[in-house]
C-alpha cells in the first residue's frame, strides 16, 4: 500500500491541474476522495484504478548526486526526500536549485534522508 501512496502523491498535482472545469467535477472528486481516503489510512488502490494509476506506473523515483559546484570547498550533501508522515515508500531527489519536494496528501514538504 505504501507503494499507492506514493504513486497518488506524486500525481495529486498533475490530476488537479488536469482535472479544472465543470465536465471534470466527476472525475475531480475521485481524486479528492482519493486524497481523504489516503489521509484516513484506508486503501487507495481502487481509487487509482479509475484515476488510470494502476500498476502500469513506473513508480520508481529517480536517483542521482545533486550537480556539483567546482568553485566549491565542501561537500555536497547527499540524500533523498521521503514521505513526511512515514506511511508511503515515496522517495523523491531534489534538482540543484529547484524546490523541495512536497507531499500532497499531508500538505507538507517531503522529509530530507541523508546518504
Amino acid at each position: 500500500m505504501t507503494d499507492e501512496l506514493a504513486t497518488l502523491c506524486s500525481a495529486l498535482p498533475r490530476l488537479r491541474r488536469s482535472f479544472r472545469g465543470a465536465a471534470s467535477a466527476e472525475i475531480r472528486a475521485v481524486v479528492e476522495q482519493a486524497a481523504l481516503a489516503a489521509r484516513r489510512g484506508e486503501p487507495v488502490s481502487d481509487f487509482l484504478v479509475r484515476l488510470g494509476l494502476g500498476d502500469d506506473e513506473d513508480g520508481q523515483p529517480s536517483r542521482g548526486l545533486p550537480t556539483s559546484l567546482p568553485s566549491a570547498s565542501f561537500e555536497p550533501v547527499t540524500g533523498v526526500h521521503v514521505c513526511p508522515a512515514g506511511t508511503c515508500g515515496r522517495v523523491e531527489t531534489r534538482s540543484a536549485g529547484g524546490e523541495p519536494p512536497q507531499c500532497h496528501l499531508f500538505e507538507q514538504t517531503l522529509r530530507f534522508v541523508a546518504d
